[in-house]
């Protein structure tokens, strides 16, 4: 997934496990639930680690490529 600097997008994860846990947990509004608030800061890869009802796991990843925002050049006004 690709985003520019400073862009939110709601990561999705499947709820219908028990718990949730999206690492690393920075950026994130939360990240303990199935459909967090990611914050387009840096590029970074998510896992989510699921936990069900019977204590299995299963293990999935997102990456977010942020495009940084340009340079801002300022010129003196004459």
């Amino acid at each position: 997934i690709t985003l520019c600097f400073g862009d939110s997008i709601v990561l999705n994860g499947d709820t219908s496990y028990a718990s949730y846990d999206w690492t690393p947990g920075i950026y994130l509004n939360d990240s303990t639930i199935a459909q967090p608030t990611a914050y387009a800061i840096d590029t970074i890869t998510y896992y989510l680690i699921t936990t069900d009802f019977t204590t299995c796991q299963s293990v999935d990843s997102v990456t977010l490529n942020v495009i940084p925002l340009p340079p801002l050049t300022l010129i003196p006004y004459p």
